[in-house]
């Protein structure tokens, strides 16, 4: 991960902290306030951690995840796990 999408996440982080920016009315337990922020960060960092990559970095966001992407010089032989070359076809190379 790039420096500054660990601030980034940190300070999503700080600021979606109980008390700071986002309260729940007092007398709910302490698992649902807890589940509540971790859900409110889940989804802010969903909908806006691609675009602030794109922001600091000025490149097109790609997840090492995603499956098109999954054979490109992950292999841990030069043929591959089971001797066989694997596709390159999607690799950026």
């Amino acid at each position: 991960m790039r420096m500054m999408m660990t601030l980034f996440t940190a300070a999503l982080f700080f600021v979606l902290t109980p008390g700071i920016l986002v309260k729940l009315p007092e007398g709910g337990s302490k698992y649902i306030v807890a589940l509540t922020h971790a859900l409110v960060f889940a989804l802010v960092y969903l909908f806006t951690h691609k675009m602030v990559y794109v922001l600091f970095y000025g490149e097109n966001f790609e997840s090492p995840y995603n499956p098109m992407f999954m054979n490109c010089g992950l292999a841990s032989s030069p043929n591959g796990p089971a001797g066989e070359n694997p596709p390159r076809s999607n690799c950026n190379q």
